[in-house]
Parts: C-alpha cells; sequence; structure tokens
C-alpha cells in the first residue's frame, strides 16, 4: 500500500489462500528522496521484514519471497525516471543469514554492520538489478537480467595489511580497481587480509587477525560500497586444518592462493546455480608477479589455472623493468 506520510511506496507478497506463511516488504524511496544518495546513477529498493513460520521453513519459501520482491522491484524501478539500467536491491538481515542472501546474489557491504537491541548483530547486503535499455517503463522484461545470464566480476586483493597504509600504497591500490574499466569494471574489489603468512619468518610479525581485519575496515570504509573486506583467508585455512591431528602438522600447515581460490568458487557454485555465475581476478605486486610466473607460489599453475589467467598487476618502481613485465 502507499503511506502518504512517509512518501514511499510499500509492496508486500501474500499467499493466495488466507493463511499467512510469510512476509516480505520492500520500500521505494520517493525521487527527492533519492536526490539526496551518494551515487545518484542508480535506484535503490530497500527489502525487509521477510519472515516465514517456523513450520514452513526450510522449504524454499523464504527465497520465493524474496524473488517475488525482486520482480516488484524490478517493474518498479524499470519505470523510474532514473536514467540508467542499472538499480539497487538492499536489505539488513541477521549476520547468520548472509549465506542465504548470498546464493540469491547479494553481496555484504563491508563497515556497515550494526547492533541492536538485545546484542543481535546486523549487515547490510545489496544486489544490483540490471535492466536492458530497451525496457519499457512499467513492464517486465521476458527475461528478467537482475541476475541471470550475467558474471559477476570479483578482483580479489591480499594484503599482511600490518597495517594498511593510505593512497600512497593500499587504498591508492583499491581506488585504482574501482576505476577500472577494460574490458568490465569490477562489480567488488575483495581486500583479503593474510590470515597466516606462508613465511614463518614473518608470522611471529603480524598482528592479531581481527585487529588487521578491523584496520582495513576502518582504511576503506570510504571508498564504495563495492569494497568489501574479507575474512575468507580464515575460512580457508580452517578449512585445510579440518583434518590436522597433530600440533607438528598445525605448525606446519601452509594455505596458499590457490586453495582459497578453490574455496571461494565452490562457495560461488550455489550462485551461478541461480543464473549468475562469478569470474575472479587477482591483484598483485610486480615482484609479487614475478615470483608467481617463476613457480615460486605453492602450486603457481593452479592459481594461473583458476583464474584463468585474469591478473591485475601493479608496477612499483625499481622492482621489475617494464618490458619484462610485458614479455610475461
Amino acid at each position: 500500500h502507499h503511506d502518504s506520510n512517509e512518501n514511499r511506496e510499500r509492496k508486500s507478497t501474500t499467499p493466495p489462500s488466507s493463511s499467512v506463511i510469510g512476509t516480505g516488504r520492500i520500500i521505494f524511496p520517493s525521487p527527492s528522496e533519492e536526490e539526496g544518495h551518494n551515487d545518484t546513477s542508480a535506484t535503490t529498493a530497500y527489502m525487509g521484514r521477510i519472515a516465514v513460520l517456523r513450520e514452513w521453513r526450510n522449504q524454499g519459501i523464504g527465497k520465493k519471497i524474496v524473488l517475488e520482491l525482486e520482480k516488484v522491484a524490478m517493474r518498479q524501478l524499470s519505470s523510474s525516471s532514473v536514467s540508467t539500467t542499472i538499480h539497487r536491491l538492499r536489505l539488513t538481515p541477521h549476520h547468520y543469514l548472509e549465506a542465504f542472501y548470498k546464493s540469491l546474489g547479494f553481496y555484504r557491504i563491508a563497515g556497515a554492520e550494526r547492533t541492536i537491541n538485545g546484542g543481535c548483530q546486523l549487515i547490510t547486503m545489496e544486489k544490483q538489478l540490471v535492466l536492458p535499455p530497451s525496457t519499457t517503463t512499467g513492464r517486465l522484461p521476458s527475461k528478467p537480467q537482475s541476475s541471470m545470464h550475467r558474471k559477476r566480476r570479483i578482483c580479489c586483493f591480499g594484503t599482511s595489511a600490518n597495517p594498511p597504509t593510505g593512497r600512497g600504497g593500499h587504498v591508492g591500490v583499491v581506488e585504482a580497481l574501482l576505476q577500472w574499466k577494460d574490458p568490465h569494471p569490477f562489480d567488488e574489489i575483495m581486500v583479503l587480509p593474510v590470515y597466516r603468512h606462508t613465511f614463518a619468518s614473518k608470522r611471529d610479525q603480524l598482528l592479531d587477525f581481527d585487529h588487521r581485519v578491523a584496520m582495513c575496515r576502518l582504511a576503506f570504509s570510504n571508498l564504495s560500497p563495492r569494497v568489501v573486506v574479507s575474512r575468507a583467508e580464515e575460512r580457508s585455512f580452517e578449512r585445510l586444518a579440518r583434518g590436522v591431528t597433530s600440533e607438528e602438522e598445525m605448525a606446519s600447515l601452509r594455505v596458499g592462493t590457490a586453495d582459497l581460490l578453490e574455496m571461494l568458487l565452490q562457495e560461488e557454485q550455489q550462485g551461478a546455480q541461480n543464473g549468475m555465475t562469478t569470474e575472479f581476478s587477482f591483484c598483485l605486486g610486480a615482484d609479487t608477479f614475478m615470483d608467481l610466473t617463476d613457480w615460486k607460489w605453492k602450486r603457481s599453475k593452479d592459481v594461473l589455472r583458476l583464474l584463468e589467467g585474469r591478473l591485475v598487476v601493479i608496477h612499483r618502481k625499481g622492482v621489475a623493468h617494464e618490458g619484462e613485465l610485458q614479455e610475461r
């Protein structure tokens, strides 16, 4: 229904029967509200109040509600006066629902967490809705392109973040990746603080992992919602550590970039089943690139195979000659 007091349009979906087993709400800000948004090239719809009765859970009903609300958003946003084919759908679920919404094409916005009464942690997630330019006002495309037949492009940027540096270092690299457009811009820049350094001599020099993650979130928080600080290296280490039975094995356990990429690709398979495929690239410095192509990394060739050669190399003065980099 339309609430004139808030100058917002709200729409909800209910089952055709008289028994309500689940709810969902979507809110469309008025044009005046949207004008105040930092990114005026996109229109944002806000999804919330998604709930399913306990006895009806684990039957795919929550997913159906989200997809139905997405169709409503597609119809409404396609008739928006904003001249763009890219719109956004945003929601703030409980943190433990991140995997569910990620399977539906949403990604987490770094630094947007908050705690509500009772200590419940909420996160902010967002999804791009891509409409074809020929979409007519008020009409839903026959093949919605919010996620169907579209690649999500993620550039991974690994760093010790000990500490993260400013525009002359880590922040500057991420800013460059945000401006990258050849051949396509990245949908997400995934900043990956090192969990446990590959080289034992450097492990004792690293600050606590949680502290370095927090510093990264502060350093990159004002750049773009497309920048996500991830704990994926921690998950990758824990994944391989499950089969370790002795302290000696644990001490010598090394988790490489190939192990991390295999985990990330596996996690993204669910997204592919819903029409969205993910393409990973990897950003690294010229000196590190030279080591990789000298096969000094653990499973170097697997890294190149998993990335299908998608590397963004940051040239550092005095590290390698331009001609040598081009040759490789």
